[in-house]
């Protein structure tokens, strides 16, 4: 794992991203770092979806029980 620090300022508007044990961080690792982050989140985001349709269907399928058990 690469821990990288980003630093702003705001003044100069120049944005630092180096390496946390301050090894060489090159643009294209910046990149591959950028696009994993992208690739994670959208598979994060993915999981969350099915997780809510899961329980809506579950909460539905209890629902339409309670019904029939009324019936």
């Amino acid at each position: 794992m690469i821990v990288i620090k980003i630093s702003f300022d705001p003044e100069t508007f120049k944005v630092t991203i180096s390496r946390e044990d301050g090894g060489e961080l090159s643009v294209a690792m910046c990149q591959m770092i950028l696009d994993e982050a992208r690739r994670t989140m959208a598979e994060q985001r993915q999981l969350l979806l099915q997780q809510a349709q899961a329980t809506s269907l579950r909460e539905e399928i209890i629902r339409q029980q309670i019904l029939n058990r009324r019936h």
